[in-house]
């Protein structure tokens, strides 16, 4: 059906269905036997009048007949969109049809794209931010003995020796300083 506005002078087209036109495409106007292909991003059932946008968290291909939806580790998003996203490093989505992925917390990784959940670091390791891909290890003189940390606690019995290495390099820049002072 054509219509027009007698103030502007101009025509707009109104997409009619037609029982010509399988499921993913629309007659372009009323009478007229040529069916138009849905776009990437839209879809059509049968005896449709328009090309549907597809939702937050669903996707379709050109000529879709609906909307399909995103699997999990993947989202979508914005409406009309023609695939999926895969979570990045330091994210996962654990739930199908989702618009966006959900960062992993301190204390926790995801090191590969497309995860379905974030693993929590080992005992010894820690994460000490969030939307982490890989955890650290403990340095010396520090220890973790829980899973899922985001830092390492001291390890006293290293106390005496780090007190030393700090001694001695305080001690050698104070002779360096004097040495050049002569």
């Amino acid at each position: 059906m054509i219509l027009r506005s007698p103030e502007k002078k101009r025509f707009s087209h109104q997409y009619i269905s037609s029982p010509a036109c399988s499921a993913g495409s629309i007659s372009r106007l009323s009478g007229s036997d040529t069916c138009q292909t849905c776009a990437a991003g839209r879809a059509s059932g049968a005896a449709s009048s328009s090309c549907t946008p597809c939702l937050p968290g669903f996707y379709a291909s050109a000529g879709s007949t609906n909307c399909l939806t995103c699997s999990v580790g993947q989202f979508a998003n914005g409406t009309g969109l023609s695939n999926c996203s895969l979570c990045l490093l330091g994210f996962s989505q654990p739930a199908a049809a989702q618009s966006s992925c959900l960062a992993c917390s301190s204390g926790h990784f995801s090191a590969s794209i497309g995860s379905t959940a974030c693993a929590a670091c080992a005992a010894g390791q820690y994460a000490s931010k969030a939307q982490s891909s890989g955890c650290d290890e403990c340095s010396r003189g520090s220890f973790q003995s829980s899973s899922g940390q985001d830092q390492c606690r001291c390890n006293f019995r290293y106390l005496p020796l780090l007190l030393l290495k700090c001694i001695m390099s305080f001690c050698e820049t104070i002779f360096v300083a004097l040495m050049q002072y002569q």
